[in-house]
């Protein structure tokens, strides 16, 4: 699982980057939900199932600054409801892995779930100097 979702990060990071329409990755029950996750706070368009093994997803790019990145320094790191709200409150988004399935962190907050964060999803600031 934790191979399918960095390789899911690298070519989701790598379309935004690259400002493409559409980019392709393995069709994973993983993939799926967050994909569906993705989809509902309208960070992508839309994805269709092209295959058995490939998904199609359509970028969103009123969200070109997006940014999934991998949080700390294994796949493992598991977080309780507390922990999470300093996190939410902080300003930072995750998605989680909950017991009820992954889900954004500020909803596993609302829920009283803990779990383990699969990646933070980021914004990236664009600093453009004028001379």
């Amino acid at each position: 699982m934790v191979k399918s979702l960095n390789k899911f990060v690298s070519l989701f990071n790598s379309g935004i980057l690259q400002t493409k329409r559409r980019i392709q990755v393995e069709n994973t029950s993983v993939n799926r939900s967050i994909l569906n996750l993705l989809l509902n706070r309208g960070y992508v368009l839309n994805y269709e199932i092209l295959s058995s093994q490939i998904i199609e997803v359509y970028q969103n790019f009123t969200y070109s600054q997006l940014k999934l990145s991998a949080f700390g320094k294994s796949s493992n790191t598991f977080v309780s409801c507390h922990k999470l709200k300093s996190f939410v409150n902080s300003g930072r988004t995750f998605v989680v892995a909950t017991p009820e399935g992954y889900m954004f962190s500020d909803l596993a907050l609302i829920n009283g779930l803990g779990g383990t964060i699969i990646f933070e999803v980021k914004f990236i600031l664009l600093t453009i100097w004028l001379l």
